[in-house]
């Protein structure tokens, strides 16, 4: 995840097998070698770099998903490419780049869940206070809010609050469980064995 309060540029290299998450990015020929994006939170009120799309997010951490495809068979080539020439780097780089640091961590063991027990609520809390009030719509503010995380507020359940929270998230993980291994819906397509 990277922070764009102040903005990042990307250059998302246009190659064989390599395709980014960005819906313009389908609108460039094969012959566009680079598309340049620039990242930054609706608030940011800087100069933005020319020759740049300009993509104003509501938060200020972004997911940058991209997508490397075999070409013939072979994952190789996308991922030379990426590494070739993905750049993500600091506004104050704009003019001379650095090489991206990839880390590869293939076989080694992270945990990308979030809590399944009351410790999410301190993680909901953690994105309430660090990121904007509008990039939440009212409706969904004022249900952190009836269970006491408001941006600007400690967030500090009494007992009371503490125990409902507990048995919420534990009915939560078992629903979350039983409706992941159920049956789909009458009509989903499934693939074959």
């Amino acid at each position: 995840m990277a922070e764009c309060r102040y903005g990042f540029p990307q250059e998302i290299p246009s190659r064989p097998g390599v395709r980014a998450s960005r819906a313009a990015c389908r609108r460039f020929s094969a012959a566009c070698r680079v598309l340049r994006w620039w990242e930054c939170a609706r608030d940011y009120k800087g100069e933005v770099p020319e020759g740049y799309f300009v993509a104003r997010s509501r938060t200020y951490g972004v997911w940058f998903p991209g997508r490397g495809f075999k070409v013939n068979g072979d994952p190789k080539p996308a991922v030379e490419a990426i590494k070739r020439t993905l750049r993500i780097y600091p506004l104050a780089q704009v003019n001379n780049p650095p090489t991206t640091n990839f880390i590869n961590v293939s076989g080694i063991p992270h945990n990308t869940i979030h809590a399944n027990n009351s410790e999410f609520y301190e993680e909901l809390n953690q994105i309430v206070q660090e990121e904007p009030s509008e990039s939440l719509d009212p409706e969904t503010l004022g249900l952190f809010a009836s269970i006491g995380i408001e941006k600007g507020k400690p967030f500090a359940p009494d007992e009371r609050m503490k125990k409902i929270l507990i048995e919420a998230a534990a009915v939560g993980n078992a629903t979350a469980r039983a409706t992941d291994v159920s049956d789909p819906p009458e009509g989903s397509l499934l693939l074959s064995e």
